[in-house]
């Protein structure tokens, strides 16, 4: 299998630049940039992360692409592709989540050589520097934390339900 090394490095980085954890499933960011779709990275699984591009019709958000990417392994291994048009699977995880249980050679391959192409895209567009991150679970706790504290200097409780 082809590893993605390059948009895996890319997505940690711009997700590290703006404090989100994506550890847990469901956590996410979504960023904004002008003239480009938004850019949205979630953690959709124990060993899986979507990146995409999304672009509004009539209300609607399409993925234009989505990638899923296995990360139970030190490298991501792209192993999905969707856009409005079609959807592609290249690999299939095994039922317990924690490995890759088949996988096309030369798809896969071709997936991986895509998204180091998407990488340097990305670059290239000034995400890094440029995106302007619109939504994110690492925001909400951060302000949850903040709150807490604030709770607790004014002695203030709360019971858990």
């Amino acid at each position: 299998m082809k590893a993605s090394n390059k948009l895996q490095d890319f997505i940690l980085k711009l997700v590290n630049k703006f404090d989100v954890d994506l550890s847990q499933v469901g956590s996410h960011i979504r960023l904004d940039m002008k003239g480009c779709d938004c850019l949205w990275i979630e953690r959709i699984g124990i060993n899986l992360v979507s990146v995409a591009h999304y672009f509004d019709m009539n209300g609607d958000l399409i993925p234009d692409p989505e990638v899923i990417f296995f990360t139970g392994y030190t490298e991501w291994i792209a192993i999905s592709i969707k856009n409005q048009l079609s959807n592609s699977v290249v690999g299939v995880v095994h039922r317990k989540g924690d490995r890759i249980k088949a996988y096309h050679r030369a798809r896969q391959e071709a997936l991986a050589a895509y998204c180091d192409m998407w990488a340097d895209n990305l670059d290239l567009l000034g995400w890094m520097e440029d995106g302007v991150c619109t939504v994110s679970s690492g925001h909400y706790g951060t302000i949850l934390k903040e709150l807490m504290g604030i709770l607790r200097e004014h002695s203030i409780r709360f019971e858990e339900v």
